[in-house]
């Protein structure tokens, strides 16, 4: 027997992707700057989250100066 959660996606159900799929579901677009203050993440941080995001296709980055 399998355990519930062997089904959970690695990607998405790591704490801060889950976190930031959950400001995303409720806004439909956030900045970076945003996203870094309401999680609490340097930049740095965040930055691989959302590239492991966009990279699974979960998410689409648009940079903008």
């Amino acid at each position: 027997m399998t355990h519930l959660t062997s089904a959970l996606d690695d990607t998405v159900h790591q704490r801060v992707r889950l976190g930031i799929l959950a400001v995303l579901s409720e806004s439909q677009r956030a900045d970076f700057g945003y996203l870094k203050e309401v999680l609490e993440l340097t930049a740095g941080n965040l930055s691989q989250h959302l590239g492991i995001l966009e990279d699974a296709g979960h998410i689409q980055i648009a940079k903008t100066f």
